[in-house]
C-alpha cells in the first residue's frame, strides 16, 4: 500500500518498478533536515513544520500549511523552503492509510534504527558458516527481537 523512503532516486525508481500501484511516502525527518544551516532558526522552523504533520486529516494539514507559508513567506525562495513545498504531496501520502499506521508511516527512522541494530549485533556475533545461516539469524532477530512493538498492530492487509 505505502512505501516510506528518503529522496534517493534509485529507491524511488525501484519502488515504481516493483510496486507500481503503491504510494510513496517521503520521509518527513529527511524532508525537515534539508537545507537550513542556521541552527537556531532551523530548530524553530522544524518544530513549526512538525506541527503540520500532526494534523489528523489531509484537509487539516493543508489548512495549517497555508498558515505556515504565510508566517514564513519571506523565505519562500530559500532553497530549503522550495524543497519542502515541492515535496508536500509526497510527504502526505500516509493520510491514505488507516490512522493507526500514521506514526510509523511518516519516517524511515524506525527502519534505519533496525538496520543499525542488526549491524551492531552482527559485529558482536562475528562470522556465519554460510549465507543461509546469516539470513535465518537476521530474520529471527527482526521477527522476535527488534520489532516486538509492531506485532501488536494488525497487518495493513486486514483493512
Amino acid at each position: 500500500m505505502l512505501v516510506v523512503r528518503d529522496d534517493n532516486k534509485a529507491i524511488r525508481e525501484a519502488v515504481s518498478l516493483y510496486w507500481p500501484s503503491s504510494k510513496q511516502q517521503f520521509c518527513i525527518f529527511h524532508l525537515m533536515q534539508k537545507g537550513i544551516k542556521d541552527r537556531k532558526k532551523k530548530q524553530k522552523i522544524i518544530n513549526n513544520a512538525k506541527k503540520l504533520y500532526e494534523a489528523e486529516t489531509r484537509e487539516e494539514f493543508y489548512s495549517q500549511l497555508t498558515i505556515f507559508m504565510s508566517i514564513y513567506r519571506q523565505y519562500k525562495y530559500h532553497p530549503a523552503f522550495k524543497y519542502l513545498y515541492s515535496h508536500v504531496e509526497e510527504s502526505t501520502q500516509f493520510y491514505g492509510i488507516p490512522n493507526e499506521f500514521h506514526l510509523s508511516a511518516k519516517t524511515t527512522n524506525r527502519l534505519e534504527r533496525i538496520f543499525k541494530e542488526i549491524k551492531r549485533r552482527h559485529k558482536a556475533f562475528g562470522r556465519f558458516p554460510n549465507t543461509k545461516s546469516c539470513q535465518r539469524w537476521i530474520y529471527a532477530l527482526i521477527k522476535e527481537g527488534l520489532t516486538p512493538q509492531y506485532r501488536r498492530i494488525k497487518s495493513a492487509q486486514d483493512y
